[in-house]
């Protein structure tokens, strides 16, 4: 048997960062793929990450009107930081109700951490076409 956790409407992006962080993120990465340098503007980009928002699309729409080459693992690792300040906060959430020891609060931590490069490794693994 194989269970299977959606994220309901929302892509997975969409259903667990803010605006502002897919901005910074998407901001940062056309800087990255900017051959002149050219600097997109936060409006522009919190616009159509409200759009796609808004009508339950993938990222990957705001990828295209913002004419970004789709890199979802490179915005992965952009939103990395954000996800793990969830992670740690929500962990610091469950400290106060349960007592454990730290050792097994870092290790979740940890697992986190390793599931993260797992998946980075497999979204490359799909771009270069082997799965």
């Amino acid at each position: 048997m194989v269970t299977i956790h959606v994220w309901g409407e929302l892509t997975y992006e969409l259903a667990n960062f803010t605006d502002n962080e897919l901005v910074e993120a998407l901001i940062a990465l056309a800087v990255e793929q900017s051959r002149t340098g050219e600097e997109i503007g936060a409006d522009h980009v919190k616009a159509e990450v409200c759009f796609a928002l808004e009508r339950r699309l993938d990222i990957k729409v705001a990828f295209q009107r913002l004419r970004l080459r789709e890199d979802k693992p490179r915005l992965a690792e952009l939103l990395w930081p954000a996800l793990l300040a969830k992670c740690e906060a929500e962990l610091g959430v469950r400290r106060r109700h349960y007592v454990g020891p730290r050792a097994c609060e870092r290790r979740q931590v940890e697992g986190v951490a390793q599931l993260r490069r797992q998946l980075l490794a497999f979204a490359d693994r799909r771009a270069r076409g082997a799965t």
